[in-house]
This record gives structure tokens, C-alpha cells and sequence, in this order.
């Protein structure tokens, strides 16, 4: 019996970021690209760290034969989310400017990018 499941773990469950991809993949990304390219620099160091999860998970499995992975959740957003126009992300972005469109009465909401990149999200309460 290793020290993890002398101490009652049997397994841990770390949680990854698309923030470690590559700033520049293939679409749609496939887990494969992780390795092949440097991270967007403004969230760099939280991509660079996250991946270091995935490296220290395979050295304590080869180490110590210790059960763990790295999930790679999709963009999620909910109730709870970050509204803020300055900091927050595209789902909140896009339902508050939606919002403000309507209480205004602005006939359209002007979105930017090409339309090309692949998104998923999921709704959590």
C-alpha cells in the first residue's frame, strides 16, 4: 500500500485549462496540441502551471504509483459568474451586452472576432 492510500486518497482529480493550449492551434483543438506551442502571454503563467499539474501527476504515478488526472473542463459560466464588463468572460460578456442592448433599446450587439474559432460551454448552478 502506497503513503497516498495509506492516508485514505485513491485518487486525485486535478483541473486543467484551455488557457494551456498553444495561443495558436489547430481547430478544433484536439488533446494532442497541448505540447505543441507556447501559451497566449497574458495567461501564460496559469496555463504554464496547469500543465505542470499533468507532469507532476506522471511523475507521482511513475514514482509512487499514485492515481491521478488532469480533466480539461469546458467553458463554464452560471448564476455566480462575473458580470463585469472589463474582466469577465465572452458568455457573461455577451449576455450583459444583450441585456443593455434590450433595456436600451439598441437594435444590435456588435460581437468581434471572426466567427471561426470552436467554443463549447456548459451552464452550472
Amino acid at each position: 500500500m502506497d503513503q497516498a492510500q495509506k492516508n485514505g486518497v485513491e485518487k486525485f482529480v486535478s483541473l486543467g485549462t484551455m488557457c494551456s493550449y498553444p495561443k495558436i492551434t489547430q481547430q478544433p483543438i484536439r488533446e494532442e496540441y497541448l505540447w505543441e506551442g507556447y501559451p497566449e502571454e497574458v495567461t501564460s503563467a496559469y496555463g504554464l502551471a496547469k500543465k505542470m499539474q499533468i507532469v507532476q501527476s506522471i511523475a507521482y504515478k511513475q514514482l509512487y504509483n499514485f492515481n491521478s488526472i488532469t480533466v480539461f473542463a469546458t467553458n463554464l459560466y452560471g448564476p455566480f459568474d462575473n458580470f463585469d464588463l472589463q474582466s469577465c468572460h465572452v458568455i457573461p460578456a455577451l449576455m450583459r451586452r444583450s441585456h443593455e442592448a434590450k433595456l436600451s433599446g439598441t437594435p444590435e450587439v456588435v460581437i468581434w472576432g471572426t466567427g471561426e474559432p470552436y467554443r463549447e460551454f456548459l451552464h452550472v448552478d
